[in-house]
This record gives C-alpha cells, structure tokens and sequence, in this order.
C-alpha cells in the first residue's frame, strides 16, 4: 500500500517540483554566499579579536596555573585505575560469570517451569471451579432479576405509546 502511494509521490514531486525546488536552492545559496555570510564572517572577525583582546590572557593565566594539578589529578587518575579497577575486575569477573549461570540455569530451570504450571493450575481452577459456580449464582439470581426489569421497561414503553397515540388522535 506504502509502495505504489511513494511511486506516485515521487513522479509528481519529479513532474511538477523538482526544478522549481532546485532553482529555488541554488537562489537561496547564493543569496546566503552574497549577504549573509560576509556579515557572519566579519562579526566572527571581531568576536576572535574582542575575544584575544579581553579575555585571552586571563584564559592563559588560569590554564597555566591549573595545567599542573590537572596533570597530577590525571596521572593518579590513570595510577587507581591500573592498580586498583583493573585487577578488582579481573577478580570479580569469574564470580559475576559464574552468579549470570546459576541466575540463568534456575530461570529456566525452576522459575519459568513453576510458573507455567502455576498458570496451568491456576486456569483450571478457575474454569472448573469458579467459573460454574459464578454461572449458577448469575442463573439463580441475577437473570429472574433482568427479565423481570425487561419486563417491566416494554410495558412502559407500550403504555408510552398508547398514550402518545390517544393524544394524537383527534376528538
């Protein structure tokens, strides 16, 4: 359904669109190269220069003073990671496979089996022993009870339209 709907969309956009769409771009693009972005250009110009001007020899202060406890930060970073994460994870990693197939091996195993017998067992009592009984109750108590409101509701229909019709017939 998709595919002769997007056949039909391409050959009109191709038709009837396609070239005005093109030329409209190439338009805008050159309108964008002439006007715009000499404008762009030279307030990125003046930004750099306002930028090297003002705020670059405070960025060059701060980085230097910085640089060496960033450094130290790193390379003691790179140290707890070589010497403390690697080998912890190397030593947990047989126990974290062997806890990933004991949790496999008893889902399948016990988990998934119980629970389809739970389903099973659970179907069966409900349609051997709750639902007949359910069926007796509504039988016994329920349905005389709508029957008679049935009742009851077409004999005030049936009064409401005697007396619709007597009113309607002239005197």
């Amino acid at each position: 359904m998709y595919a002769p709907a997007a056949g039909i969309a391409e050959a009109t956009y191709q038709k009837h669109a396609a070239l005005f769409v093109s030329q409209t771009s190439q338009y805008g693009q050159g309108e964008w190269n002439r006007v715009v972005q000499p404008r762009v250009d030279e307030l990125t110009a003046r930004a750099w220069a306002q930028y090297q001007t003002h705020l670059e020899p405070s960025v060059l202060t701060i980085r230097e003073s910085i640089y060496p406890q960033l450094q130290r930060a790193s390379n003691n970073a790179v140290q707890k990671y070589h010497t403390i994460v690697v080998p912890s994870f190397k030593r947990l990693l047989p126990h974290v496979h062997k806890t990933y197939e004991q949790g496999y091996r008893w889902t399948i195993e016990v988990a998934y089996p119980y629970t389809l017998w739970a389903g099973e067992t659970g179907l069966t009592f409900v349609t051997r022993r709750i639902w007949p009984a359910l069926r007796v109750l509504y039988g016994r108590n329920v349905e005389p009870q709508v029957s008679k409101i049935r009742e009851r509701l077409s004999s005030y229909r049936d009064r409401k339209s005697l007396e619709s019709i007597i009113e309607d017939t002239p005197v």
